[in-house]
């Protein structure tokens, strides 16, 4: 068997994807950056913000929205109730699973956090031509959507095949 050839720099796709998954990453530490008085880290804030601002949802729900499997969420809603910045309410549909909701603390804790970012993207917004952020949204909107379509299950049983 000959040695498969990787994508290379001329690929603007493979170039975005990288770029994407660097971006990833930044984001990510500077979430951690910015809060990090708080105690709360990039994982944290995702999971708050999904129940930002009176939400109430299962440790399942929330997994399924964020794409992540169920365990690695309840080990954050575990940091989150241990820092009493999440409660868990009685769930009438759910005896085992609670539901989970921002505690007072954790409202106050998150809406911080939301002003230094809403702060930080008003310093960003002039760094940045308008029209290409958008071209950059629709192709990553576009891409997203691939794999949840019917052409990314016909592309990935084709692929397994191989």
């Amino acid at each position: 068997m000959s040695p498969v050839t990787p994508l290379h720099e001329d690929s603007s796709l493979y170039q975005l994807i990288v770029e994407t998954r660097r971006l990833f990453h930044a984001l990510a530490q500077a979430s951690s950056e910015l809060s990090q008085d708080t105690g709360v880290n990039a994982s944290m804030r995702a999971v708050l913000e999904a129940l930002y601002p009176d939400a109430q949802a299962t440790v399942p729900e929330i997994a399924r929205r964020k794409q992540v499997t169920r365990q690695h969420i309840q080990q954050i809603v575990n940091q989150l109730l241990a820092a009493g910045l999440v409660e868990t309410l009685d769930n009438p549909a759910h005896k085992r699973s609670p539901l989970i909701a921002l505690s007072p603390a954790g409202q106050g804790i998150f809406e911080r956090i939301i002003s230094r970012e809403v702060e930080l993207l008003r310093m960003l917004e002039g760094e940045f031509d308008p029209a290409a952020t958008a071209a950059a949204v629709e192709t990553l909107q576009e891409i997203r959507s691939y794999f949840s379509s019917e052409r990314w299950e016909k592309s990935l049983a084709r692929l397994r095949n191989k």
